[in-house]
Parts: C-alpha cells; sequence; structure tokens
C-alpha cells in the first residue's frame, strides 16, 4: 500500500474509467439496438376497391429479449372515415383472410387528436412492448374515399443491456475527467472538467434514447410563465435523413422531408451514420464541436488578454452556460457545428491567417447559412488590421478574401449544383423562406418558430401594428436595417482607430478584434430577434462563445483584461451576469424572452457609445493637440 500514493490512484482511476468507457462501446456495438426515423409525405387515396395501407415494421435482431417502441402519426383527409390499428403479424393475418376488423384484437388503436394546424385528421400514438416480432400498422378506409396526406414514425429496438452499458459510459466519462482534473494543472485541469461535465451529459443522453425521447412534450411549461423548449430534432429529423444518406439517397431529394441546411451537414453527420455502433453516433459531431468552441475560446481569450486565469473563466462560462449544457450537449441540435466553425474563422482573423478564416467562414455557411453573416464584419477587421497598406492593396485583398468566401462557397455546392440543381436551391433558399401572411398572423403553437411578431399576435395587438411589423420582417427591413447599421458603426470605428492610432493607448490591433467581438453579440441577438421565418431559443448556441469571451459587463472592451497582470485577477460576481441572464432566456416564456434580449441589447448599446465611440473621439481630440503646429 506504500506505494499507492496520490499520484498511482490518479492514474488507476484514470484507466479504470478508460475499461468502462471502452467496455460499454464495446456492448452498445455488439448488442442489437436500432433507432430509426421514417417519413413519406407522398399522398396515397384510399377507395372502396383498395381501402386499406399497411406500414410492416420488422425488429429483424437475433436476440431472445429485447424491447420495442414506436411513436406513429399520420394526416388523413379530413372528410374521411380511417381506423388506425398496429397489429401483430397473427392479426395482420387474420384480416388478410377475413377482410374485415370483427375478430381483430389489436395491439393498439390509434386515435385521431386535435391538431387545429391543419386541414386533416391528424393520428398519432406511442406504442411499446418487449419481444413483438413484425408488426403492422393498417390504416383502413371504413367509407368513402380518404386520403393520406403524410405519415411517419420514429422506432427504437434495445436490449435490456443497452441501458446498463449507457451506463457504463457515464459513469467512466466521470471517472476520467474527474481524475485528469485531479491530475493535471492550469488551464487543462479546467478543460477537463468542462469536457468531463459535457461528456457526462452526452452519454446520459444515450441512456434515454430507447425510451423514446420524443414521448417528452416540445414544450414544457411551469405556471404559464415558465418554458423549456425541448425540441427532438434529432430522432425527428436527424436519425431519419442520415438513413437516407447511408443508404444512398442524394442529398436534397424529395425523401429529405425538412431538410434546410447547407450539404456540410448531412455530409458530417451521414459519415458518423457509417460506424458500426448505433445511431447515436450521429450525435458525435456535435459533442465535438462543442468541446472544440471552448477550446478555441480558451486560446482567443489568452491571445487577448495573455492571462491564463481570465481565459479559463472565458472557457469555464461556456461550458456551463445553458445553451451550451442542454442545446448543444445534450439534445443535440445543429447549431453547435457551424458556432465551431464561425469562432475558428475569428480565431484564425485574430492570429492574421486571413485566407483560412475566410475558407472557415465559407465552410460554416454550407452548414448552416446563418454564418453568412459574419462575412462583412470578418471581411472590414482583415482589411483594417493589415497595416502599412495604402487603398490600392486593402481594396485587393478585400477582393481576394470576396473570392476565397464565395468560391468556397461555390465549390462545396457544385456536386449539388450540378446533380440536384433544382432540389438544392429549393432546400437552401425557397425552403427556408416565409410569407407576409404566415407573419401577419404567426402560429401560436409549441413547435412553431416564434417571430418578432408572435408576442403582438397573442395579446391583440390592432391589425396596423401586426401588418407594419409583418412587413418590415418580411422585407428584412428590421434585419436588414439592424445589420446594417452595425456593420457601418465598425466600419466607422476602424476608421477611427486607424487615423488616430498612434494617440490611442492601448494594443490597436487587439482592439479591432474586440470590437469584432463585440459587435457579434448585437448581430446574433438581431439575427434571433427579426429573423423573418422565426427563431427557437436553441440558435443562441451561437452567442454564447462571444458572451463567454466578454463576461465583465463593466470592461466589455478588454482595456482592462489586456491590462492586467496574471496574479492580478480576480474573480467578481458580475462575471456570472451573462450566465444568469442565458438562464433566465432558457426558461423565460418564449413569447416574452425577445424583449430580455432587446433589454440585454440596450445596455451593450449604452455600453458601445460610452466606451467604444466616445473614447475614439477622445483620442481624435487629443491626436490634433499633439500634432497641433506651434506658434511662431
Amino acid at each position: 500500500m506504500e506505494g499507492l500514493n496520490k499520484k498511482n490512484i490518479k492514474k488507476i482511476g484514470i484507466i479504470v474509467g478508460i475499461v468502462f468507457i471502452i467496455t460499454g462501446l464495446i456492448f452498445n456495438t455488439i448488442l442489437p439496438s436500432k433507432f430509426s426515423r421514417v417519413h413519406n409525405s407522398e399522398s396515397l387515396t384510399l377507395n372502396e376497391e383498395d381501402n386499406y395501407y399497411v406500414i410492416s415494421i420488422d425488429p429483424n435482431i437475433n436476440h431472445i429479449d429485447y424491447e420495442f417502441k414506436i411513436d406513429f402519426y399520420t394526416s388523413i383527409s379530413e372528410e374521411s372515415n380511417c381506423t388506425v390499428l398496429i397489429l401483430n403479424s397473427m392479426e395482420y393475418q387474420k384480416f388478410l383472410v377475413e377482410d374485415s376488423l370483427e375478430n381483430i384484437t389489436a395491439l393498439k388503436i390509434i386515435n385521431s387528436i386535435d391538431e387545429p394546424r391543419v386541414d386533416s385528421l391528424f393520428y398519432r400514438g406511442i406504442f411499446s412492448s418487449r419481444n413483438i416480432g413484425a408488426i403492422y400498422i393498417l390504416i383502413i378506409n371504413l367509407e368513402n374515399t380518404s386520403e393520406i396526406i403524410n405519415y411517419g414514425y420514429y422506432y427504437t429496438i434495445s436490449t435490456p443491456m443497452f441501458f446498463y452499458s449507457a451506463i457504463l459510459l457515464v459513469i467512466g466519462a466521470i471517472t476520467i475527467f474527474s481524475m485528469l482534473a485531479w491530475y493535471l494543472n492550469g488551464w487543462k485541469r479546467y478543460f477537463s472538467i468542462g469536457v468531463g461535465i459535457n461528456l457526462s451529459l452526452f452519454f446520459a443522453r444515450i441512456t434515454i434514447m430507447p425510451y423514446l425521447f420524443s414521448e417528452l412534450p416540445t414544450l414544457i411549461s411551469f405556471f404559464e410563465i415558465f418554458d423549456i423548449e425541448v425540441f427532438r430534432d434529432f430522432e425527428g429529423y436527424y436519425i431519419g435523413w442520415t438513413d437516407l444518406f447511408i443508404n444512398g439517397v442524394f442529398p436534397y431529394s424529395e425523401q429529405y422531408f425538412g431538410y434546410a441546411y447547407g450539404p456540410l451537414f448531412i455530409l458530417t453527420t451521414g459519415s458518423f451514420a457509417f460506424l458500426s455502433i448505433p445511431s447515436w453516433s450521429v450525435g458525435i459531431p456535435f459533442l465535438m464541436s462543442t468541446l472544440g468552441t471552448g477550446y478555441l475560446i480558451y486560446l482567443i481569450s489568452r491571445k487577448l488578454t495573455n492571462n491564463e486565469k481570465y481565459s479559463i473563466c472565458s472557457m469555464m462560462l461556456f461550458f456551463i452556460n445553458p445553451f451550451t449544457l442542454i442545446y448543444a450537449s445534450f439534445i443535440w441540435l445543429n447549431a453547435s457545428i457551424f458556432t465551431f466553425f464561425v469562432i475558428l474563422s475569428f480565431y484564425l482573423a485574430l492570429v492574421k491567417k486571413n485566407y483560412l478564416a475566410m475558407l472557415t467562414l465559407g465552410i460554416a455557411s454550407m452548414y448552416k447559412q446563418f454564418a453568412l453573416v459574419f462575412f462583412p464584419l470578418l471581411l472590414l477587421l482583415m482589411i483594417m488590421n493589415n497595416k502599412g497598406e495604402n487603398r490600392k492593396i486593402k481594396l485587393k485583398n478585400s477582393i481576394i478574401y470576396s473570392l476565397i468566401f464565395g468560391i468556397t462557397i461555390l465549390l462545396i455546392s457544385l456536386p449539388f449544383l450540378i446533380l440536384r440543381f433544382q432540389s438544392y436551391i429549393w432546400g437552401n433558399i425557397i425552403n427556408i423562406s416565409f410569407s407576409i401572411n404566415s407573419l401577419i398572423t404567426p402560429g401560436i403553437y409549441d413547435n412553431y418558430p416564434v417571430t418578432f411578431n408572435s408576442f403582438f399576435f397573442l395579446i391583440g395587438a390592432p391589425d396596423i401594428i401586426l401588418y407594419s411589423i409583418a412587413y418590415m420582417l418580411g422585407y428584412y427591413i428590421l434585419l436588414g436595417g439592424t445589420l446594417g447599421i452595425t456593420y457601418l458603426f465598425y466600419a466607422r470605428n476602424l476608421q477611427y482607430k486607424t487615423k488616430y492610432k498612434n494617440s490611442i493607448n492601448t494594443h490597436t490591433n487587439l482592439s479591432y478584434f474586440v470590437e469584432a467581438l463585440f459587435l457579434s453579440i448585437f448581430i446574433v441577438i438581431s439575427l434571433q430577434l427579426f429573423y423573418p421565418r422565426g427563431s427557437f431559443k436553441y440558435y443562441l448556441i451561437l452567442l454564447t462563445p462571444f458572451i463567454s469571451l466578454l463576461f465583465d459587463i463593466e470592461d466589455l472592451s478588454l482595456h482592462k483584461a489586456i491590462l492586467i497582470e496574471k496574479s492580478d485577477f480576480r474573480f467578481y460576481k458580475r462575471y456570472l451576469i451573462p450566465i444568469f441572464i442565458s438562464w433566465v432566456v432558457f426558461f423565460c416564456y418564449r413569447y416574452v424572452y425577445f424583449f430580455v434580449l432587446i433589454g440585454w441589447c440596450l445596455y451593450y448599446l449604452y455600453y458601445y457609445n460610452d466606451k467604444f465611440k466616445i473614447r475614439y473621439v477622445e483620442s481624435k481630440k487629443s491626436n490634433l493637440l499633439i500634432k497641433a503646429p506651434k506658434k511662431k
């Protein structure tokens, strides 16, 4: 026991954690399990001659004990009289022989439910059983002519050991990163803590996959004033898309129901679907992106402040933000991947690898189109960040940077434009569009995006207000105006800084970059507020890196942080204010939280006017005084 010192205990703990994770992965790989999503949007007609439609699902796994769960839905024309049944193999064969429902014993009868959003009857039911064998979903027309508008289902097949293997993954992750946090020092210790927290949530998510995550409501409400948006896009869309991808269905085909992202999203998630582990492997790029973003935040902060403690604080505030923990690491929503590439492009711009920065931003735009809004900001930063360049060289560089950005997008898009031109244009542009009418009367439903007009519609505002806001949203007056003003303010301040940089007592190039980070907060919130199609709370994953880098609300310009010594850094409670506001937004009533964001913006706007703008005007005056010629 004498040799069992602290160092050996740490090593043993890490080894034990690795063994747990490897064991969990092995069981997840060799034990038969499946998670699948199917959606069919083709209309099917049921009449007197052909009066039923059947969907067969066979688990087809060689295991004596397994659990099967399915969440099925279908929309059928409103005038129809249909019954939806789930049958086992014996009852289905009986139906084929007798062609009647009189002697049929269904596993479950799925009834229509009230669904005011569609002009049809909506049927939905959840069924689970053990060792059921093949099941058949029978939609039968009892009278008249019926039209099946669409149907879909998400099902899971798992063995009892799946849960225990997932628990091993959670225990292994907690053990490894607890030991690493104990073993390592400095930023690596805190990075291990952040990774451990988010990885544990990732593995915890795996444990509930067989228990139908879709059973949770889209919106969890408390006391009619708190809303937690729990979107099931991973089960509802991503798994279905990746199943199509690995089965050779070309992206942007009609089968990719609801796909409205750049091509790199399906290429990335689809590639992970080829791994010989269950469908949760599709979630790996979401986790990797989140952890990578945390590391980039540390690098950016360290480069700006040269202060390890300050940089660790930035990184940890990102890792414990609710949008990071819940939406990125636990629910696995799409914004985390493109956010990583956006922050990577900022880091590359900071270290003056401008060509790579524009290349990376182009890649980010091919994951999610929102990344396009950062192009003008980074372009201005790169142009003004190069000392000693005249206007001709700046113009030349701006053209080169723009070409790199545009060509990156074009080259990635080219195969899809050649093979699927119309569907590619539809998926990237038309499918993310909207109608003015939908903005005038926005849908107030749990899984609908919230627009800036939703609150006013909800409180019964006069038509003139609804129409005015709808047209300003629909014609991009609000979004384009706020973004345009942001870019213009940045360009103007860069001119001041460049012209009078000799009299500014700060690191000029760093101040260019810090202001770009600061204005990115306005850009993200503007997107959240004024994006015409509407937004969900999880879009704010993109906001978390910027508010984590600029966490001190009394030093958003980082003027003090850049000058302080390593030993002078102290943690103050005010550093938690961005996290606190994030949690408020996370829990806030979904038709009210926009006003929390507006209040946040107004404070930052006041700070911008007080700290950024006035300081440059003062420096201009001081520069004029310095350069004033002496009287003869």
